[in-house]
């Protein structure tokens, strides 16, 4: 049996102005959505950045996060 071959993508974000709404195209389309749209913050040193993300599987299964940082 031979080794399977290491995928070229695992991992791959797309910055997107609405996290819920990519996230619900993926949806129409059939894709598996692995994370639900949330909110978190990331830290960069004293300061604390707002962002929202999802993720879903690719067609080739790699692992398609959607990011969004400029919250309203």
């Amino acid at each position: 049996m031979e080794p399977t071959p290491a995928k070229p993508i695992q991992h791959f974000a797309l910055r997107t102005s609405d996290v819920d709404a990519a996230i619900e195209r993926v949806r129409a389309a059939g894709a598996p959505v692995t994370v639900e749209p949330k909110d978190i913050v990331l830290s960069r040193g004293a300061n604390a950045v707002p962002a929202r993300i999802a993720f879903c599987r690719g067609p080739g299964g790699e692992q398609i996060e959607f990011f969004q940082n400029e919250l309203t």
